[in-house]
């Protein structure tokens, strides 16, 4: 069986609108860098060597062929990622791009961050644009004309797809949908196994297209698709809620994922673990974060575990009202007082750091606080000896900055 995936987009005749103004597309255009696909029908475009691999619904493609009509195939006969019609194009133009430039990575960077609040420190690597300008359905006059842009972009980990409406004047009773479609083929049926349609898109409705959105912006259309699910914006987490004086991470923010949450240094947790699970949105609802919060508590002078030659440090969060540690005392009778070990590692601004060996050798991971991102690709801490014998925490800290603060390397 081979599966197949279609985002099929085809566009009876409307007044004339403009959802998205041209003038907010992705830049187009022979000036701007873009090929133009010629006049004739049936034409493919075949983009070879993507780099990095464009990855959708679990797998990795690293060519796309393009359609005039509107679709694109990541594997011939295996996965589709159609949008528009087909073979329906006979007045306007067809503009396409691959590109890494900074600009237009930086778009598509914003549209994700605005639509996915989570993705703030999202590093977008590729991009490929495709742009419909002003097509008809047939040469006869008058010329009723679509324009229309789409986008496929990466940060090598997730992909998404990006739609523009600008102005839709005609569609194809029959043909007329947008979305996604995943289907199983075999030598004797057909089989759809998957299938998510805009709301609207399969009937006259496709012509108000542009007056709607699934991110507020009339026109404007984001998904995530790297996955075996269409995700829409409110179909993803937030980033999960951070409790006073403690953190709480995720590794993803799709339904289903977990957040563990720990108490940042100097306080303690009164329960062993807290979990939170991001759940899926009731119809027209949002997914949120689901389960009880920690409580993280200030530890007193006399259970705080303080090692020699150093002082508590207190959490980043002001209202946590660590103890002072002037003058060290013992660790827990539980521990080996001959077996020397480094502190409790120090605490990096807007960033935390872990991990439950202080033994010499041992090294601590660091992250940073949600919304922040670490701009220092080499930092990490290990526990070593200095030369009167104390241990202590070497190596470079995490830089963390505001997510949304962009570098741009020359």
């Amino acid at each position: 069986m081979h599966r197949i995936l279609f985002i099929w987009c085809t566009l009876l005749f409307s007044d004339s609108y403009a959802a998205v103004p041209l003038e907010e597309f992705f830049l187009f255009g022979g000036e701007n860098g873009d090929e133009r696909l010629s006049q004739q029908m049936f034409n493919w475009l075949h983009i070879d060597d993507l780099k990095p691999p464009f990855k959708i619904f679990g797998e990795k493609r690293d060519y796309v062929y393009v359609n005039d009509g509107g679709y694109f195939d990541f594997e011939n006969g295996k996965i589709n990622v159609m949008r528009g019609w087909i073979n329906l194009r006979k007045v306007g133009d067809v503009y396409w791009r691959e590109s890494r430039s900074r600009i237009d990575l930086d778009k598509a960077q914003e549209e994700i961050r605005l639509a996915f609040p989570a993705y703030q420190a999202i590093d977008l690597k590729w991009v490929l644009i495709v742009t419909w300008y002003q097509v008809t359905r047939s040469a006869e006059k008058p010329f009723p004309r679509n324009t229309f842009q789409f986008i496929l972009t990466t940060d090598k980990i997730r992909s998404f797809a990006i739609f523009y409406y600008n102005n839709i004047e005609w569609y194809i009773e029959g043909y007329s949908t947008a979305g996604f479609e995943i289907k199983k083929y075999d030598e004797r049926y057909i089989a759809t196994t998957h299938k998510y349609v805009i709301n609207g898109t399969d009937s006259r409705d496709m012509l108000t297209i542009g007056n709607r959105s699934n991110v507020g912006s009339p026109g404007k259309w984001l998904f995530r698709i790297d996955q075996d699910t269409i995700y829409e914006p409110n179909s993803l987490c937030a980033m999960p809620p951070q409790p006073e004086n403690g953190i709480c991470m995720a590794e993803e923010i799709t339904p289903g994922s977990l957040a563990r949450c720990n108490c940042t240094h100097g306080c303690k947790m009164y329960k062993e673990e807290f979990l939170l699970e991001c759940t899926a949105p009731e119809e027209n609802e949002t997914a949120v974060w689901t389960g009880k919060m920690p409580e993280c508590r200030p530890l007193n002078a006399t259970t705080t575990e303080c090692r020699t030659r150093f002082s508590c440090q207190c959490p980043t969060r002001p209202s946590c009202q660590c103890p002072s540690c002037e003058s060290p005392i013992d660790l827990p009778s539980s521990t080996n007082s001959s077996v020397k070990l480094c502190p409790f590692p120090p605490i990096p601004q807007n960033g935390v750091c872990g991990n439950s060996n202080y033994s010499p050798g041992s090294s601590a991971k660091c992250k940073c606080l949600p919304n922040f991102r670490n701009i220092n690709s080499n930092s990490q801490l290990y526990c070593v000896f200095a030369e009167d014998g104390h241990l202590f925490w070497s190596g470079e800290m995490p830089a963390c900055v505001n997510s949304s603060m962009s570098t741009i390397n020359n």
